[in-house]
């Protein structure tokens, strides 16, 4: 029975020793929740209000997507070129180079293989190889980078059909 005693004694001092080599993981201290409070303006300090709005500008793939106050951009595809194409609207009529579309207040200019997106003093560059297509009431851009083709598809703000005109 000496022998029962012992080996019970072995199992929990092994079992015991296991529990205490296993690191301690400790909990982080809670995190006190984000609180916004008023700041007291004072004399001659700075207007943390008031800031500079500087103009941007330069190559942008996604320059429509980012001005929805004009486009809407309802659908994306991007993958393969056969792929990717495959979801240009069938009847769809290539935009060609030389002409504008305005809607609200932006302006985009298409050329051979780009476009440039004016909206206030912003102008953004969408690069080559770029092709825009008109499809009812939706703008088609075609892009591709390497081997990887991406179709975006638009809607004109305040529901209005694409209506290009000759650059000046």
């Amino acid at each position: 029975m000496l022998r029962y005693v012992a080996l019970a004694t072995a199992i929990v001092l092994g079992a015991l020793a296991l529990v205490l080599a296993i690191p301690q993981h400790r909990a982080a201290p809670p995190r006190e929740p984000y609180v916004s409070r008023p700041a007291t303006p004072r004399a001659g300090g700075p207007d943390p209000g008031r800031h500079r709005d500087d103009a941007v500008s330069g190559e942008a793939p996604w320059a429509l997507s980012v001005v929805p106050e004009c486009f809407e951009q309802t659908r994306s595809f991007s993958g393969d070129a056969q792929f990717a194409r495959a979801h240009i609207p069938a009847g769809a009529r290539r935009v060609g180079a030389g002409l504008r579309l305005r809607v609200a207040d932006c302006t985009l200019d298409v050329a051979a293989e780009t476009a440039e997106l004016r909206r206030g003093d912003n102008r953004l560059d969408v690069p080559a190889p770029a092709r825009f297509y008109v499809a009812g009431p939706l703008l088609v851009l075609d892009q591709r980078e390497g081997i990887r083709e991406e179709v975006r598809l638009y809607e004109l703000r305040g529901g209005a059909l694409p209506a290009f005109v000759p650059s000046r």
